[in-house]
């Protein structure tokens, strides 16, 4: 089906020959969809000033290990994909609304402004876009070639399956035993194909397949990381997964 689609968005004269004509509505519906997805990638623009005010709440009103909650709000916010990684002493930042008493408005900014912004009030971070993903991690975690991120990670290749599934094959954990829910988000089957690389460089890619959330990693010690896939929809759910081994060492 993917080569068909590819085919006709760059041949649609070729529609009525592939198809016949009691599908052709389904397939044009589908190409619709595919063609909006490769379009809000390819339309991805840090340097674009964002409509209206964005509300957030101020990393320097937060505990230090609190700080990334207001980068899963501008995540929200903007609607672009965010990976964010704790440092090795924080656990997952909760998922906070921004307030009245420790909010502040950004008003006629770009989005590389507003991430700019947040994270200057995050001195042990740095942000880089990847692809169409906007990853947050500590300074020195870049650089760690044990950090759980950092290690290698093989290809795969998925073709509308459970995205629960696909990540613990990634992450290379037992598969859940959670009976699948196809009324939460984050259980929307996934397409993907990644030809390896490293684990961020896969969990962005598992991001990229379903066009929304966060991946974050917490750590309940510095041994100890735990990777989560989160919905941008509070009711969405989420997937998680411990991750054994020192990714604290250089």
């Amino acid at each position: 089906m993917t080569k068909t689609i590819d085919l006709v968005l760059k041949c649609p004269m070729l529609l009525t020959r592939l198809v016949p004509s009691h599908r052709l509505f389904v397939l044009i519906g589908v190409v619709a969809v595919h063609a909006s997805i490769t379009n809000a990638q390819s339309q991805f623009d840090l340097d674009k000033q964002v409509s209206g005010d964005i509300r957030i709440t101020s990393p320097s009103a937060l505990p230090p290990c609190d700080a990334g909650a207001a980068v899963i709000q501008l995540s929200i916010r903007l609607n672009v994909l965010v990976g964010l990684e704790s440092t090795p002493d924080c656990w997952l930042p909760p998922t906070i609304r921004p307030v009245t008493a420790d909010a502040e408005t950004l008003t006629g900014v770009t989005a590389r402004m507003a991430f700019d912004h947040v994270i200057a009030q995050m001195p042990q971070y740095s942000w880089r876009e990847m692809n169409g993903v906007i990853v947050v991690r500590p300074k020195e975690a870049w650089k760690m070639p044990l950090n759980v991120l950092n290690r290698p990670s093989g290809g795969f290749e998925a073709n509308g399956e459970r995205l629960d599934d696909v990540f613990r094959s990634v992450v290379q954990v037992p598969r859940s035993r959670d009976v699948e829910n196809p009324t939460r988000d984050i259980d929307r089957p996934v397409t993907v194909k990644f030809a390896g690389g490293t684990m961020l460089e896969a969990l962005n890619a598992l991001l990229r397949s379903r066009q929304d959330g966060q991946w974050q990693v917490g750590y309940a010690r510095a041994d100890k990381p735990t990777i989560v896939i989160r919905s941008s929809n509070p009711t969405g759910g989420f997937i998680s997964a411990p991750i054994d081994g020192d990714t604290t060492r250089r």
